[in-house]
């Protein structure tokens, strides 16, 4: 019954589509032509939009729909499993559905980054951990459907493919650097604005946790990007075929090419020190979420999608390709590329990596709407408030009256103080402005 199901989930992604994308209920408003489907929608007599507060995560669960409606039209309409025969070629997602998912996570990573750059509200370095992001699975699709041969079994590989993945380990590099800065940036900000404490110390922590786990990945990607050079620059190891002329070769590992070993080790340390690395960054996501206090974006709510970045890298994101590797060591004649290929691992991680780095660009977009829409542009000079404090200085040496207690002092709101309690938020407690006492001092 794929067909059924698969025309059900096409239905469906659509359907919410147009229920999520289209602000307007109707064409014509008010919404009554005294037809019963005069809606957009065509909704009919339900009363409660389907983006009411009752209704909630529908971007994950629209994200979800459209992800696996691709995975099965390709799984269903595409008769060949690999574009050549035999399907291994010493590639774990040399099959068509696994470079497919990768196209596919990577035009969704792009788009995203490219909303954020279109948005002032929003830092350049958010968008660009997306876009590099997508960029590197553009490489990497491509090293899973033309440039396939690696050479781990064998020692004969195409040296296109150690070319293409040094260039997408590097641009997932450069993503987590960019990512490193936004974080460093939004916190500044945050600080500036007096929502935050930088100096305290659970935030010195998360940022010492921060450094330490974005130089390890350093050093993994330099030992992986030295192994993959290396075997570019060895001509006895090229092979023209992306397919191996004995597939079933498998030599031991003490016969692998050094530079394999280094690659492989490299490779390995880059998927564990990743996942390290989103453990202080989630936490320090969280930590600016609860002193910017943006609520929702597309329904999800943000604190639970701070929690979420850190899970997903652990459980079915990148950490699932080394999880498969353990297992296949412990199940004994069970080999890695067979179990990844049985489990859809391609698949299941493809999608952990999409569902990450959307719930990052909700958090980076609802941040910064929400420290916009009080204190403006979050990246702005302060010289308008240092002007318009001097003012208010002058008009009270004018007038001979001392200013307010009410006027200096900025009581905290109800929400703020709620922040302040609980979870290790780390929201700066409220000043007088330039300090009250030294307004009144110019006074007298």
């Amino acid at each position: 019954m794929y067909g059924v199901i698969f025309l059900t989930i096409v239905y469906a992604a659509f359907t919410l589509a147009v229920q999520v994308l289209v602000e307007e209920e109707c064409l014509n408003d008010p919404c009554n032509s005294e037809g019963l489907d005069s809606s957009i929608l065509g909704r009919g007599v339900l009363e409660r939009p389907l983006r009411s507060s009752k209704f909630k995560m529908y971007g994950v669960i629209f994200l979800t729909i459209v992800y696996a409606a691709f995975t099965l039209a390709v799984q269903v309409l595409v008769e060949e499993e690999c574009l050549n025969d035999p399907c291994n070629s010493e590639g774990l997602d040399s099959s068509i559905l696994g470079w497919a998912t990768d196209f596919f996570i990577a035009g969704a990573m792009m788009t995203l980054g490219l909303f954020l750059l279109c948005n002032k509200e929003t830092t350049r370095s958010a968008a660009w951990t997306l876009i590099l992001m997508g960029l590197a699975y553009v490489l990497g699709g491509l090293g899973h459907s033309i440039w396939t041969n690696s050479g781990y079994d064998d020692n004969l590989g195409q040296q296109e493919y150690y070319i293409c993945w040094a260039g997408s380990f590097t641009l997932m590099t450069l993503s987590v650097w960019q990512t490193v800065r936004y974080l460093s940036s939004t916190l500044q900000s945050l600080n500036d604005q007096h929502r935050i404490m930088m100096d305290q110390a659970p935030i010195r922590r998360l940022k010492r946790f921060l450094r330490v786990t974005f130089a390890i990945n350093f050093l993994f990607w330099a030992a992986l990007l030295g192994g993959y050079l290396w075997c570019a620059t060895k001509t006895d190891l090229h092979t023209d075929s992306a397919v191996d002329d004995v597939p079933e070769l498998d030599q031991p590992e003490k016969d692998r090419d050094e530079c394999l070993n280094l690659a492989i080790f490299g490779e390995v340390g880059w998927y564990i020190s990743f996942a390290l690395f989103w453990i202080p960054a989630a936490r320090l996501l969280r930590n600016m979420q609860r002193a910017a206090q943006p609520t929702r974006i597309y329904g999800m709510p943000l604190a639970w999608a701070t929690w979420w970045i850190m899970i997903v890298p652990w459980t079915f994101g990148i950490m699932l390709i080394v999880w498969v590797g353990v297992t296949s060591l412990i199940i004994d004649g069970e080999m890695a590329v067979d179990l990844y290929s049985d489990i859809y691992a391609a698949v299941i991680y493809h999608y952990g990596m999409l569902l990450q780095y959307f719930l990052f660009h909700n958090v980076a977009l609802g941040l910064h709407q929400a420290m916009s829409a009080v204190h403006g542009d979050p990246n702005a000079d302060k010289e308008d408030d240092i002007d318009t404090e001097k003012a208010r200085n002058n008009d009270a040496i004018i007038d001979h009256e001392p200013p307010s207690v009410h006027e200096t002092t900025t009581t905290p709101s109800n929400e703020e103080e709620d922040d302040a309690v609980g979870d290790e938020t780390l929201v700066a407690p409220k000043h007088e402005e330039n300090g009250g006492a030294s307004s009144s001092a110019q006074v007298f």
